[in-house]
């Protein structure tokens, strides 16, 4: 997969610990990489591909709150002779 002047590979892969995939992005002459472990033996990666799936997708919802410090029809100089 390539995405803005980076490439992609992914490898599954085992050791004595188990499986794992590898996650390896090369971009501009750098790489990074991430490893994921199997959680348990043949339980397969689906509850982290849901985890990254849901934090890709995340939006924040903006909640808006109403302030509690303004009053509606407050004429601007009754409150500055009220501030004093």
């Amino acid at each position: 997969m390539v995405e803005h002047e980076s490439e992609h590979y992914c490898t599954r892969k085992h050791n004595i610990h188990g499986w794992f995939i590898n996650i390896i992005t090369l971009y501009r002459g750098g790489r990074s990489g991430i490893t994921i472990p199997e959680l348990a033996l043949n339980a397969g990666w689906l509850d982290i591909a849901l985890k990254i799936d849901r934090f890709i997708k995340y939006q924040q919802v903006k909640v808006k709150i109403p302030s509690t410090r303004v009053v509606l029809d407050y004429p601007y100089a009754i409150a500055i002779q009220d501030s004093k």
